[in-house]
């Protein structure tokens, strides 16, 4: 990554932020600075407008390599137009793999930014630099995770030296996670529990709390996975769950965290939702998926659709995700990207009950399977066995969160799934493309980088 690039883009956006800043995050003031790191965060306007430049790295980033193009990597959906994602085969060179990198690594580097300037600041509040660095705790955090595991081992940058970030050697997983732990219990900490902005736009307590919650579910540490996503469930703030219809507008009570869309709707649903009902859509899903839902579940009713299309006597149908409905401006029912939601958590709960074999009764696993599936329009289910009640959630959390942040893919990984799901549905996968290659730019960048086995 060209660092002097990065920071000269940062600068030139946070100085344009100041100006025209989002309302809905927060409301700024004329800037009376000029194009320097420690003018733009003298005063509290700078340092906003830094936070929210991060807020618009992460939209840019969300949508279109999270939900659409890691879903295509996996097993989820089909792109018209993305061969080599469809094949799991992508090379050191691809665009959206560069870019996936570079907007990661930009957050992270304009987080370190936040932490330092508002460290050295005299002139910021004590009240004010404790939430400010706790949302850039999270957000780092937040960035980190999807680094590791997606690329593995990866360069872990905490300051803002060229010279250092430069020449940073990758880092063992372990060691990146223990830094996502160490800036997520920072955050829950410095963050306040309430919202700072109309919406749930920016991080608070609950957003690092949920994250938390994932991370220890990925490092097995099932009784603080539990007690987190408890914590959240308990609190009454974003349950009861939410009809399947309302999950993704604006005011779900669900939603965690979303990150804003202006004007109600999300750019990128344009190229999925298609324009007539019997043209093939840009991105659909795999037989084996469309195929797995039970028969009235809402999840599909409601967070899909489908085109029946005729091509030379044979009628195929295409299911499509339609969890995000607008694709074009809609102020009046909008929807925004969200990154967070209660549901994951109880999925989260369940799965580390199970693992304390805390299978059934109550307060068990089995519990929180069937309030998913109740909202969902499913009968209850008795699974018995660690066994049958992992499948069960694992079923769940595949109709629950797709087309989500990534997430089959990922889970699918952190189950140990990965390997024998993708070779028994995609001839083209191979061992290796369980880590995405380290972009061919950032080897020439940083000499001390080593590219992942298979690139």
């Amino acid at each position: 990554m060209n660092l002097k690039l990065v920071i000269h883009q940062t600068l030139i956006g946070i100085t344009i932020l100041i100006f025209f800043s989002c309302s809905k995050l927060t409301d700024v003031e004329s800037p009376k600075n000029q194009l320097t790191t420690d003018k733009v965060f003298a005063d509290t306007n700078g340092v906003k407008a830094a936070l929210f430049n991060i807020y618009v790295k992460l939209e840019n980033l969300q949508d279109p390599v999270c939900n659409q193009f890691l879903s295509i990597y996996a097993d989820e959906s089909v792109s018209l137009n993305n061969q080599n994602w469809n094949q799991s085969r992508i090379s050191a060179d691809d665009g959206f793999n560069q870019n996936n990198w570079t907007y990661l690594y930009s957050i992270i580097y304009q987080c370190n930014m936040i932490l330092e300037q508002t460290t050295i600041s005299s002139q910021l509040t004590g009240e004010f630099k404790t939430k400010i660095q706790g949302e850039a705790r999270f957000l780092r955090a937040y960035a980190y995770f999807f680094l590791v595991n997606l690329y593995g081992k990866v360069p872990l940058l905490l300051t803002t030296s060229l010279d250092e970030n430069g020449k940073a050697p990758q880092q063992d997983s372990d060691v990146i996670y223990t830094q996502i732990i160490n800036d997520l219990v920072g955050a829950r900490e410095q963050l306040p529990s309430s919202y700072q902005s109309t919406g749930k736009f920016r991080a608070n307590k609950a957003c690092a709390t949920a994250l938390l919650a994932r991370i220890y579910l990925y490092q097995s540490n099932w009784t603080m996975a539990e007690s987190l996503a408890n914590e959240l469930i308990n609190s009454n703030i974003y349950t009861p769950l939410e009809s399947p219809v309302n999950v993704f507008k604006a005011n779900s009570k669900e939603s965690i965290l979303q990150l804003s869309t202006q004007k109600g709707y999300i750019t990128a649903i344009k190229g999925i939702i298609p324009s007539t009902s019997t043209e093939i859509p840009g991105l659909f899903f795999t037989d084996n998926f469309y195929n797995s839902f039970e028969t009235g579940d809402l999840r599909k009713i409601n967070w899909t659709k489908a085109n029946t299309v005729i091509n030379n006597n044979s009628t195929i149908v295409y299911g499509y995700p339609y969890k995000y409905q607008n694709s074009t401006v809609n102020i009046s029912n909008p929807e925004n990207l969200i990154v967070l939601r209660i549901a994951e958590q109880y999925l989260i709960r369940a799965e580390a009950r199970a693992r304390q074999n805390k299978i059934s009764g109550q307060n068990s696993a089995t519990d929180d399977i069937n309030i998913l599936r109740k909202r969902a329009g499913l009968s209850e289910i008795n699974p018995i066995g660690l066994d049958e009640t992992l499948k069960a959630i694992y079923t769940e959390r595949r109709h629950e969160m797709f087309f989500e942040n990534g997430d089959r893919f990922l889970d699918l990984k952190r189950t140990g799934n990965l390997q024998h799901i993708m070779t028994s549905l995609k001839p083209t996968w191979i061992i290796s493309a369980a880590l995405l290659p380290i972009p061919i730019k950032e080897i020439t960048y940083n000499a001390n980088l080593i590219q992942n086995d298979g690139y």
